[in-house]
């Protein structure tokens, strides 16, 4: 007895940007969008930011979008996550403005790099934070007079051994604020900061390694300048 077989060519398949979900070839016009950046960015489709199309990571690319052939310029809004230290802050970029030719397109995210000296000295944040860089095996905490305040990103006050972490704070005096070891011993501000008080839009980040005294490693500006730093 003969047997036949007869097979189906299998269909045209392409991967996503990340490498993981195979489906069928794209059809008819999209765009990706290429990111450049050492921060992650999500691209809307109005001004508003309701209307997410995408999340491309650092230096990443996005998924395909569909999208209409627009040759007098299509707009696309995107929101930046800029992280100075560990605390993320939304940043929402120039529109960007671009041909979207019949196929597939690739759209490139502005750099941040390449704003005006004005625009990366311009604040996107008025908050003040104080970070700590516990290299010590000991759990730490900030009070505020005697309020404990939580780690930011958590309900928990506790900074462990071997952690960072940033609390966020209100401006005013450094006096103000004491951080604790183990919860039960205050530990030391630098003495030149004693007099001095915590500014608006500032990151201060300081080091425990041990003993009763907290080293001031930097202090950032909340702009974009000190983020590409």
């Amino acid at each position: 007895m003969l047997l036949f077989f007869w097979s189906c060519p299998e269909p045209p398949r392409s991967v996503t940007s990340g490498g993981e979900d195979w489906g069928l070839k794209p059809q008819g016009t999209s765009v990706n969008f290429v990111n450049n950046n050492n921060f992650p960015v999500e691209i809307f489709s109005d001004s508003s930011r309701e209307n997410r199309l995408a999340y491309v990571k650092p230096k990443g690319v996005s998924d395909s979008v569909e999208w209409s052939v627009n040759k007098t310029g299509a707009s696309f809004y995107p929101t930046y996550t800029i992280y100075i230290e560990d605390v993320p802050f939304p940043y929402e970029g120039e529109v960007i403005i671009a041909r979207v030719d019949e196929g597939q397109n690739k759209i490139r995210v502005h750099l941040l790099s390449q704003l005006s000296a004005d625009e990366k000295a311009r604040n996107i944040s008025d908050d003040t934070y104080i970070g700590i860089q516990n290299a010590s095996n000991y759990t730490l905490s900030l009070r505020q007079g005697t309020v404990e305040l939580p780690v930011e990103g958590s309900t928990s006050p506790l900074l462990n051994g071997r952690e960072s972490g940033s609390f966020r704070i209100t401006e005013g005096p450094v006096s103000a604020y004491t951080v604790m070891r183990n919860t039960i011993t205050p530990l030391e501000f630098p003495a030149h900061l004693m007099e001095m008080e915590f500014e608006p839009a500032r990151h201060y980040s300081f080091r425990y390694s041990g003993g009763d005294k907290l080293i001031l490693v930097s202090t950032k500006q909340l702009n974009i300048a000190d983020a590409l730093r």
